[in-house]
């Protein structure tokens, strides 16, 4: 019997504000979504260093769709 899988994650959201992208990905999580928040969270980026490098927003393939629905209706701009 084989185990299984985990899901495959796509990108919804990407942006260079760490802020945001935490906010939205609550936002996600708090609609049932599974959301990992990929990017700058190391304490040695913090102030300037933290915005240069962008961060991500994926969450499992069968909550894509809902997961853009809700992004763009808080004003982000998801990833098609």
């Amino acid at each position: 019997m084989e185990a299984p899988r985990d899901p495959e994650f796509t990108l919804v959201y990407k942006g260079f504000d760490p802020t945001e992208a935490g906010m939205l990905a609550r936002l996600l999580e708090a609609e049932g979504i599974e959301c990992r928040q990929l990017g700058s969270q190391h304490p040695a980026a913090l102030g300037v260093g933290e915005f240069a490098l962008e961060q991500r927003l994926e969450v499992a393939d069968h909550d894509a769709a809902r997961a853009r629905e809700l992004l763009a209706a808080a004003g982000a701009e998801p990833q098609q």
